[in-house]
């Protein structure tokens, strides 16, 4: 450009760096303590899929982490390969990937951003260090004044000489606690949660070898075991009875396998009638989904996972007997509809989409299988005795065919025909709401306080019979 001389003038440049301290506040605002925490474990993961080949059963065994928690610092352990000087130097440590990037093509990994370390990291505390011990061992520290800082300083790798045995892999510390994180790493019952929350996230991957530990003052040190994952049969799979529903196939390029079904027989009326108003607590009941054996959705029971959607019904007490898991891998992992923060699903994914179709159609079976036993006068008996099947059997099941037509073409599945009650006759039914106090004066009354409330108003309204005057 030109001024009125003609002589040409130079405006410069206009600068586009984002400001640090501004990304970084805004990278964490969205994630919480607990799955920060599990986005270091990915890392450990991540690891191991990277250094140790092959597919079969117990990928993980011999593998732990290791975490160290006090109100003072942050520490994390494992022995899962450390990493490697060239990852460092190239993308460990930048924030996000970049356009061209080839990261861990044909490994089912569950790190796709590249931030999870990163925002961990900085979620935690002002001072951090990493220690890996892999092809080259080195050490790099993240401190407050790089983070106040607002230029984008390469961070310095420093060598670093482990101790004499010890494993391939990476320590990380982080010291400079922020306040609330202080609080929480200082309270017993928040690190419980915790224990309790990497069961459920992780229990594909501890059920397969990996070993995780929780060091903290107050609480067990014990390995946490995984939340298990069981649906009701009647017999053997494949036979008479209740039986789960099974889904198989490849969406999109990604492989799954989807299991629904009853936790346990299905509730009555009555049954039903006790459980509402109930909290849910630690039930098993709702949809788990897992992304190349990392949870990403523990026991959802809403519009996520097609409740109240579609023609599916909303989640209530009587369907506290339906669960379902889906099973989605991918040697690509930008192919599997994961969020940032892994809690929840890319509702914009295709792949979620279709499973979508999968999933509801599932709790639609399920959710009038146990509208037509919630009668009390349905007779029980032809439903059977079933058994638990442990997810490992339920995979192990082959008696499932292809679908030819419809939305779920080219999948192959198992849809048992479910038992019906017999057709009788319904006699009238006489219901009625009371206070808690009037029926805990009946059960005086009746002097037995182990009465049900069906077994409170069955015997009240035989007295009433009886006072009327009326006798079979």
């Amino acid at each position: 450009m030109s001024d009125s001389s003609g002589d040409a003038v130079d405006y410069g440049t206009a600068t586009t760096l984002p400001a640090k301290t501004f990304f970084v506040s805004m990278l964490t605002r969205d994630i919480e303590l607990d799955d920060a925490i599990l986005d270091l474990l990915d890392n450990c993961i991540d690891g191991v899929v990277r250094s140790h080949s092959g597919q079969d059963e117990m990928p993980y065994e011999g593998f732990e982490a290791i975490v160290r928690i006090s109100e003072d610092y942050f520490e994390l352990e494992d022995n899962c390969g450390g990493i490697p000087i060239g990852i460092a130097r190239s993308r460990a440590f930048r924030l996000g990937r970049q356009t061209g990037d080839i990261v861990d093509q044909d490994e089912r990994t569950v790190g796709v951003y590249g931030i999870g370390m990163k925002r961990a990291i900085f979620k935690l505390g002002r001072n951090s260090t990493v220690k890996s011990i892999s092809d080259q061992p080195f050490t790099v520290n993240i401190n407050s004044e790089w983070l106040d800082s607002d230029e984008w300083t390469p961070l310095a790798l420093e060598p670093y000489r482990p101790p004499d045995g010890a494993r391939l892999g990476t320590r990380i510390t982080v010291h400079e606690l922020y306040p609330g994180v202080a609080a929480k790493l200082a309270d017993v019952s928040w690190i419980e949660k915790l224990r309790q929350y990497i069961s459920d996230h992780y229990a594909l991957i501890i059920a397969k070898g990996f070993s995780v530990k929780i060091e903290a003052h107050g609480v067990t040190s014990k390995p946490i075991t995984p939340a298990p994952f069981v649906l009701a049969a009647a017999g053997e799979l494949g036979g008479d009875g209740v039986q789960p529903l099974i889904y198989r196939g490849n969406i999109e390029g990604v492989e799954v396998e989807v299991y629904a079904g009853l936790l346990s027989q299905p509730l009555d009326e009555d049954q039903i009638s006790e459980r509402h108003g109930e909290q849910d607590g630690r039930s098993p009941a709702g949809w788990t989904i897992a992304c190349n054996d990392r949870v990403v959705v523990s026991r959802d029971r809403t519009y996520l996972t097609g409740w109240g959607t579609a023609g599916v019904p909303s989640y209530h007490g009587q369907y506290s007997v339906i669960a379902g898991i889906a099973l989605l891998w991918a040697d690509h992992v930008q192919e599997l509809p994961l969020t940032t923060t892994k809690r929840g699903l890319d509702a914009s994914s295709i792949v979620y989409a279709r499973l979508l179709d999968v999933m509801r159609e599932a709790t639609k079976s399920l959710t009038s299988f146990t509208n037509k036993w919630k009668t009390k006068e349905a007779r029980r008996e032809p439903l059977g005795d079933t058994k638990q099947k442990s997810l490992s059997e339920l995979r192990a099941f082959d008696g499932v065919t292809k679908v030819k037509n419809g939305k779920l073409k080219g999948l192959y599945t198992y849809k048992p025909e479910l038992p019906t009650p017999p057709q009788e006759k319904r006699r009238p039914r006489v219901s009625f709401a009371a206070e808690k106090e009037e029926i805990a004066a009946l059960r005086d009354y009746f002097e037995d306080e182990e009465l049900s409330n069906s077994e409170v108003g069955r015997l009240a309204f035989d007295e009433a019979l009886y006072e009327a005057g009326y006798a079979k």
